[in-house]
Formats: C-alpha cells, structure tokens, sequence
C-alpha cells in the first residue's frame, strides 16, 4: 500500500501505510511514526496514568495510546 494516515484535526502525515499491521485488538495498528526533517516527530508520547498516550506534534490532538513489549512487529511497539 501507498500514502499516509493523517491526523483528522489537522491532516499531518502520522503513519504511512507501510506502518500499517495487523493486531487482535480490533483498532487500526502502527509500528512506526513519520519523521521529517522539518517537522522531526510527528506523533508526540505522553505518560498518562500508567500508560503512554500520543498526540499530534502539530495540533496536540489525542491519537490512542501506545505499547511497548508486545512483540507484534520487530519495531516492539503498537500505535
């Protein structure tokens, strides 16, 4: 597959469609973030109660949270 998963409230590249896999817990899955040279990191990680929650570094929208240790993919972690 081709193209990007943006951002809903400002339409930022977050994830491409590479990033894309499939996980049982029945939400859209990613294992790597869009970087840019201009705009660095695109999905921003915040601790949140115990768990990591990521936010558009553009607009500072909620996007879910994030899993480490998983092993789902070689990158270890789910988006």
């Amino acid at each position: 597959e081709q193209g990007h998963f943006k951002c809903s409230g400002c339409g930022h590249p977050l994830y491409t469609a590479d990033a894309k896999f499939k996980s049982s817990c029945g939400w859209p899955c990613f294992d790597q973030v869009v970087y840019s040279e201009e705009g660095g990191c695109h999905v921003g990680v915040n601790p949140s109660h115990g768990q990591f929650e990521i936010v558009c570094n553009n607009c500072g929208g909620h996007l879910g949270h994030v899993f480490y240790g998983e092993r789902c993919t070689a990158n270890n972690e789910r988006h």
